[in-house]
């Protein structure tokens, strides 16, 4: 008997996000060391011979549904998922330049998606061209226009040439099919003492057609929220604030005194 033990993909998100180990350790030094090898990965993933259906179709699945029928909607359910749901292009990457235990981030993401992008269905050889993307560079409060050797340069990584300890430690994809996006409009911790006792309520929305247009008001009032802080946080503990601070109490002293 034969026997192969492995795990395999079920169901996929709409968006995959893949972390890259990119810290060893060094068994000389006794320290975590950045591994800065060169690591090159495809604009577009296939994942099809990883999945589920793939690995089970030439197994007769019967016999397992005989032994437990309730399995039965679940293995059925399964093996009809399409091939177009393992399938993701590249869409953006983080960026970590640095060493091991310090360094700086930013990322590069393909702007051009969603209403903006090509349709996998009706321009497929343009979805699978990430030349066709608009790739910028978000850094910081910077944001440039980047072409598509230099983010591959830079997120590839390497042991030599400029972009050295600078490499990729995450890579977006996006599926090529996307489910609906359930929201739920008044999650249970903003509700008030009147609404607590209400049921749940959850609106299905179209994925490409969510960020800009189906934003739940609960979260954009705790975005409000937390940006007035963040804000008042950066005047307050501001260099020049300080400085004002000290102009201001010595400028008072001074009067204390003369009086």
């Amino acid at each position: 008997m034969e026997v192969k033990k492995g795990e395999v993909l079920t169901k996929t998100p709409n968006v995959l996000l893949l972390h890259l180990n990119k810290v060893g350790f060094n068994h000389t030094t006794y320290m975590p060391e950045k591994i800065n090898t060169k690591f090159e990965f495809p604009d577009i993933l296939d994942l099809k011979s990883n999945s589920f259906k793939s690995t089970m179709q030439d197994i007769d699945l019967d016999n397992i549904v005989q032994e437990d029928p309730a399995q039965a909607i679940d293995l059925n359910e399964l093996m009809d998922i399409p091939d177009d749901n393992y399938i993701y292009r590249l869409v953006g990457t983080i960026i970590h330049s640095g060493a091991a235990g310090y360094g700086h981030y930013w990322s590069y993401i393909n702007t051009a998606r969603g209403k903006d992008g090509p349709d996998p269905i009706k321009n497929l050889a343009d979805w699978e061209d990430p030349s066709q993307g608009r790739w910028r560079k978000f850094n910081d409060d910077k944001i440039s226009y980047e072409n598509l050797k230099e983010v591959k340069d830079v997120s590839f990584g390497g042991e030599d040439g400029d972009h050295k300890g600078k490499s990729a430690y995450m890579l977006v994809y996006e599926r090529k099919t996307k489910n609906d996006l359930r929201v739920v409009e008044n999650p249970p911790q903003f509700r008030t003492e009147e609404e607590k006792d209400q049921p749940e309520q959850i609106k299905t929305i179209d994925f490409i057609n969510a960020i800009e247009k189906n934003i739940p008001d609960w979260l954009v009032e705790e975005t409000n929220k937390d940006n007035i802080a963040h804000a008042l946080d950066r005047q307050i503990f501001n260099k020049e604030f300080f400085k004002l601070t000290e102009t201001t109490l010595k400028h008072i002293s001074n009067r204390l005194i003369m009086t």
